[in-house]
């Protein structure tokens, strides 16, 4: 008979197992959800800085260019710098203004790999 005793006075055992697994594993889930809005948060934040990262980058170019056909159209440095906006590139809007700080002169390189090149020097 103490055999039937030990085993009903463990009846429900199973029960809290059970109840104590659910738990761990309702945490568990918790944790990996936390980790995932994390995760995506830190990936949007990545694409928005790469995305700012190309159109500025873009936006020199654009400049870089007009100041190249500047150039050529007038065969010297050009007296007015390029500026403008150009929207939609990357889903951004770019704003460019080149600006002269002080006196400037053109002068010819005469030495060196670029000799016979015009320069815009600035002081």
């Amino acid at each position: 008979m103490s055999v039937v005793k030990k085993l009903k006075s463990e009846s429900g055992v199973a029960a809290l197992l059970a109840l104590i697994l659910v738990g761990m594993l309702t945490l568990i889930g918790l944790a990996v959800m936390s980790s995932s809005d994390d995760e995506i948060s830190i990936t949007s934040n990545h694409l928005q800085s790469t995305q700012a990262f190309y159109a500025a980058e873009a936006g020199l170019d654009i400049a870089a260019a007009e100041l190249e056909t500047m150039y050529d159209s007038l065969s010297a440095p050009p007296s007015v710098l390029p500026y403008g906006t150009v929207n939609d590139i990357n889903n951004c809007a770019i704003s460019y203004d080149t600006q002269k700080d002080g006196t400037a002169k053109t002068e010819k390189v005469t030495t060196g790999t670029l000799a016979g090149l015009s320069a815009f020097i600035q002081e």
